[in-house]
């Protein structure tokens, strides 16, 4: 690469972790050939899986949110950015599980907080955004059927009623 671009690369990359709510720092070691590839392609969208040389991905988190995960920034590293942090710790999680002595979860932030991996790990089995909302609204759909239910069941009982005396009358 040449200098100005590995300039434009850094400014793109900037650019990004401005517009990214989480990133997870992971180191790598005899990664199997496609595997990148193949987390890209479990993610669905929901982050952006990078292998940033190091010394681009420090000169990257300068000025930024993400400034602190410099230091980790040695070795084999990879870095999953998304706009909503379980989503980032979840791809990460689940990259490490599938890659257990390959992968492993060193730190990572979001724009309120530092991430270690215990808190990575708490994000990943946290339900999805999607999850929580299909939840929430099969919870307010019940409410309503069994308030309409009990609407319902006063005239009910009290025709069943007026039918029994009816019938006895």
């Amino acid at each position: 690469m040449l200098r100005q671009e590995k300039e434009a690369f850094v400014s793109s990359v900037k650019n990004e972790l401005a517009s990214q709510e989480a990133l997870v720092v992971l180191h790598h070691s005899k990664l199997k050939f496609g595997a990148l590839d193949s987390i890209r392609r479990k993610s669905d969208g929901k982050a952006k899986v990078v292998k940033i040389k190091n010394r681009l991905a420090k000169i990257a988190f300068e000025g930024t949110a993400y400034e602190n995960l410099s230091q980790f920034c040695s070795g084999e590293c990879i870095f999953i950015m998304s706009d909503d942090v379980v989503s980032a710790c979840k791809v990460a999680y689940e990259f490490e599980s599938d890659n257990k002595e390959q992968i492993k979860i060193i730190s990572g932030a979001s724009l309120k907080e530092s991430l270690n991996k215990d808190s990575i790990v708490e994000y990943a089995k946290l339900p999805s955004l999607e999850e929580l909302q299909s939840r929430l609204l099969s919870a307010i759909n019940g409410i309503g059927v069994k308030l309409l239910r009990t609407i319902n069941e006063a005239p009910s009982s009290l025709l069943r009623l007026l039918n029994n005396l009816e019938k006895r009358g």
